[in-house]
């Protein structure tokens, strides 16, 4: 099963898929965000993504994985994440 995934703290579960969506529309519309997977532990989660825009509208990623994230989805969004950064 793929992992669902949260919107800066909104509580509805997202697929990846929407996820995606949410993070294209957002930087489309310069606006900062949080995606993070709701699968990990108390305190972390699997995969957290932070994406921001400087005063310039320059956007900068901050992510992180844990070591129970698989190949296929941490690339998938390592590659989101490149791709968006070479707008």
């Amino acid at each position: 099963m793929d992992s669902l995934y949260c919107h800066q703290g909104d509580s509805q579960k997202y697929t990846q898929a929407q996820a995606r969506k949410i993070i294209f529309s957002d930087v489309k519309n310069k606006q900062s965000g949080q995606i993070y997977s709701i699968a990990g532990n108390d305190i972390l989660p699997d995969i957290d993504i932070f994406y921001v825009f400087d005063a310039d509208n320059n956007l900068y990623f901050d992510y992180a994985f844990t070591a129970e994230v698989g190949v296929k989805e941490r690339t998938f969004w390592e590659s989101l994440i490149n791709t968006l950064c070479k707008r």
